[in-house]
């Protein structure tokens, strides 16, 4: 599946995994319970060039998930991505020039449990 990017990018910070407040008291023994999502889904894509043919090389892939980020710098010279070990969920992922630094672009996407989600990146508009 192809998707076009926005001109627009933001990084967001992480969310935070802790959902309820723990009160620690010193002296006194606490217990926190985190929900730990499984880290089994991975994503993997190319990122195309403006002219839509060509792939594009030299950019960074910044994927933001609710626990945190992952980086892959895509260096080959046909373009290819691929981040492992995600959680399920939505994450954004941001493409910049990694000699610039300049963000290209950002789009959202869904991250399936146990699935390897596969979407490429295309810099046509």
């Amino acid at each position: 599946m192809d998707v076009q990017l926005s001109a627009k990018a933001q990084r967001r910070p992480a969310a935070h995994a802790v959902t309820r407040p723990a009160l620690i008291q010193e002296g006194e023994a606490t217990i926190v319970d985190y929900d730990i999502p499984p880290r089994d889904s991975a994503i993997e894509g190319t990122v195309f060039l403006p002219d839509g043919a060509t792939e594009y090389v030299n950019v960074l892939v910044h994927l933001t998930t609710e626990y945190g980020d992952e980086e892959h710098f895509v260096a080959t010279k046909d373009g290819p991505f691929r981040v492992d070990h995600l959680p399920a969920g939505i994450a954004e992922l941001e493409v910049s020039d990694a000699r610039t630094g300049d963000v290209l672009g950002s789009l959202s996407v869904m991250i399936e449990q146990a699935r390897v989600v596969h979407q490429d990146i295309d810099l046509t508009e």
